[in-house]
């Protein structure tokens, strides 16, 4: 269950409950506090939680590059006496790269693989340096 917070990114519960809506993976939530989360799995919600789908195919990396500015945008602006709500996303503007006029999915897409290769090598380095390998 997937609720208010940064801590465990809002996952308060593994539960199942028939009852409740699943929302599908390969989305992005934002709570009540203006934390904003990539799902890369189903997940149920309370009403605190808005989840966002797209209305255009975009690829996993570049949603995580959106994720990353939204939350640069709404970093500690959000508290209970002033909860993020609908009415706060269509005020939220973000600032995304362009080619040719259209949004560049593309490069946010490779930037964030090329962040991850990075990361990816450096742990790797880490670990063998440390005789973790394997």
């Amino acid at each position: 269950m997937v609720t208010a917070g940064y801590e465990n990114n809002g996952v308060a519960e593994f539960i199942e409950n028939s009852e409740q809506e699943v929302f599908p993976k390969d989305t992005v939530t934002i709570d009540m506090f203006g934390n904003v989360f990539y799902r890369d799995y189903s997940y149920s919600a309370d009403d605190n939680i808005l989840v966002l789908f797209e209305k255009v195919v975009i690829p996993p990396e570049a949603k995580i590059f959106i994720v990353s500015l939204i939350n640069k945008s709404l970093c500690s602006k959000f508290s209970y006496s002033k909860q993020y709500r609908m009415r706060s996303f269509d005020e939220t503007k973000i600032k995304l790269p362009t080619k040719n006029n259209k949004v560049d999915f593309s490069f946010m897409e490779n930037f964030i693989l090329e962040i991850q290769k990075e990361r990816i090598e450096k742990l790797n380095d880490y670990l063998e340096e440390m005789k973790f390998k394997n």
